[in-house]
């Protein structure tokens, strides 16, 4: 969950591959879903690549984030919704576990 101030900061990639400025909307929040809810879903929603922009050089303001991850309970099994067959069921904590082996690799 993002609650946006009007300095903005947050770009997130989009179905075309730019990098676009996620609009701050007063009384709004964004909801930025991971790839096992993407995979969850169906790809009804997507799980957006994001990046939050440095304040330029001259600007002493401060900005301030923080990070909070949930996952299913480790044995949950994970299959599509929707009556979907796009991806086959998983266990959470076999799910999480390739993300790390992917972005950190074997050990």
């Amino acid at each position: 969950m993002v609650f946006q101030s009007p300095e903005g900061g947050l770009q997130v990639l989009n179905r075309a591959g730019e990098l676009v400025s996620a609009p701050s909307i007063p009384g709004t929040v964004l909801i930025n879903i991971a790839d096992l809810m993407q995979r969850w879903n169906s790809v009804v929603y997507v799980s957006a690549v994001h990046r939050v922009l440095l304040p330029p050089a001259c600007d002493s303001s401060t900005r301030q984030s923080l990070a909070f991850f949930v996952q299913p309970d480790d044995e949950a099994i994970i299959s599509c919704c929707y009556g979907s067959d796009k991806y086959p069921p998983v266990k959470s904590i076999d799910y999480l576990l390739s993300r790390f082996k992917d972005s950190y690799g074997k050990k």
